[in-house]
């Protein structure tokens, strides 16, 4: 059922899954239990399924009986799981909207304090959730992310929280700036306090996984890390390179200067050709790490060119 009454404020949760059959209906319990007894507002649920390949599918369709105002969104294909975001983002009608994650790590509660937040000072945006600890992760993960946090801190202009996520609230205003954005993979955790607006900070706990497995490998904190957040956001890699190509040029001539030198007066020995060889290899080593750089920006702008959908419906239900 819809909310029809101008007088209550409609708030949007969107959740996301792929292959999440083992902790949905706890995610659901937890989240009905909240939803249900909040009386100041209406609550749209708007549930986005990545192509997922388990029961989670039936698990939706058997659940969406229990709330009033429940959409499933159905990927073609999986795309990822920032536009499946971007998915429910383009179809929440809500005042505002809450992104959560299904695996109930980011604890449900806070999505009362939010809202109530949120309803005391309508003036306010954003309000972001920051984990205070982290259980359950693993030593790699846990260090991982807090040092690519930081570095990223130094090569980004703006400002962002650490330790911060995608689990906020912001207001249609915000979401309505989101939607407009044409970025192939949006990275909301950076494009959130990059629009600025008025922020408010929420410290929670994190707790462990409640059930099934990550979908964040390595491979996928080091994609997220450099392809996600490090290149669309900043052009610090292509500075420093310039720079230290440049620096490197002027090495290798004088190293080449040296040596043409020592030869002409015959002071030249085997170690001091050795060395400049050395040096000259290492110079052309590093071109190509520039040049591999290079090339993900390329990539990158190469994909942003074809201006593809973000994602595709394959069926709302």
């Amino acid at each position: 059922m819809t909310n029809t009454d101008p007088s209550v404020k409609c708030v949007s949760i969107i959740a996301t899954a792929y292959n999440d059959a083992l902790v949905l209906p706890h995610f659901f319990e937890k989240l009905q239990s909240i939803t249900t007894t909040e009386k100041e507002v209406h609550y749209e649920i708007i549930f986005v399924n990545d192509a997922s390949t388990d029961s989670s599918m039936d698990i939706l369709r058997n659940t969406k009986i229990n709330f009033e105002d429940m959409a499933i969104i159905s990927l073609s294909r999986r795309f990822g799981h920032m536009n499946s975001i971007l998915a429910g983002l383009n179809a929440c009608k809500g005042d505002a909207a809450i992104y959560v994650d299904v695996d109930l790590q980011d604890p449900l509660e806070l999505i009362p304090q939010m809202v109530s937040d949120w309803l005391a000072d309508q003036e306010l945006d954003v309000i972001y959730t920051t984990r205070k600890t982290r259980t359950g992760d693993s030593p790699f993960q846990l260090y991982s992310t807090r040092i690519a946090y930081r570095l990223l801190r130094r090569f980004i202009s703006f400002e962002f929280p650490v330790d911060s996520g995608d689990y906020k609230l912001i207001s249609r205003r915000v979401v309505d700036q989101l939607t407009q954005l044409s970025e192939h993979e949006p990275f909301f955790r950076f494009l959130v306090p990059w629009m600025g607006f008025k922020q408010k900070q929420v410290f929670y706990d994190r707790g462990p996984r409640f059930a099934g497995k990550s979908h964040f490998g390595f491979l996928a904190i080091l994609r997220q890390f450099v392809e996600i957040s490090l290149i669309p956001f900043s052009l610090l890699p292509l500075r420093v390179i310039a720079f230290s190509c440049g620096l490197g040029f002027v090495l290798a001539i004088a190293v080449v200067f040296f040596l043409v030198i020592s030869l002409v007066s015959g002071t030249n020995t085997t170690n001091d050709i050795f060395t400049a060889l050395t040096c000259i290899i290492i110079f052309i080593a590093f071109q190509f790490v520039a040049l591999g750089v290079i090339g993900l920006y390329v990539g990158s702008i190469f994909i942003e060119s074809k201006n593809r959908p973000h994602y595709i419906v394959d069926r709302i239900e």
